[in-house]
């Protein structure tokens, strides 16, 4: 069932906000704070579960297939370009895993997005 037009401007805000939580946390140091807390934690899941829940919230929020589609695609381009931002970003670093947990991330939750208002 497709959602309201007013929850759909909020999966949209919700999604802005992630992308922005997103953005920050891939740029911080590995020193911080937050970054040694989730340190314990795997790694690939966190990139997993991350990007799911933005493309849930993306394509359930969108009106149409195409918005859903190119939020999507932004969110696999941010995913590539923050990750390979990270190796100037002291105590990160690039890794070839962490965009394939993006990817896959993405797959599954525009799928279950898409599944929840068909």
């Amino acid at each position: 069932m497709k959602p309201s037009k007013k929850l759909q401007r909020w999966l949209h805000v919700a999604w802005l906000t992630g992308l922005v939580l997103l953005v920050v946390a891939s740029l911080l140091p590995g020193s911080s704070p937050a970054i040694r807390w989730v340190g314990g934690l795997n790694d690939k899941l966190l990139h997993f579960l991350a990007y799911a829940a933005l493309a849930v919230l993306a394509v359930a929020g969108a009106d149409e297939r195409r918005v859903a589609l190119r939020s999507v695609l932004i969110m696999v381009v941010l995913g590539v370009l923050l990750d390979y931002l990270q190796q100037f970003v002291p105590g990160r670093g690039f890794e070839m895993g962490d965009v394939a947990a993006d990817n896959l991330g993405l797959l599954c939750g525009a799928s279950l997005g898409a599944w929840l208002v068909r």
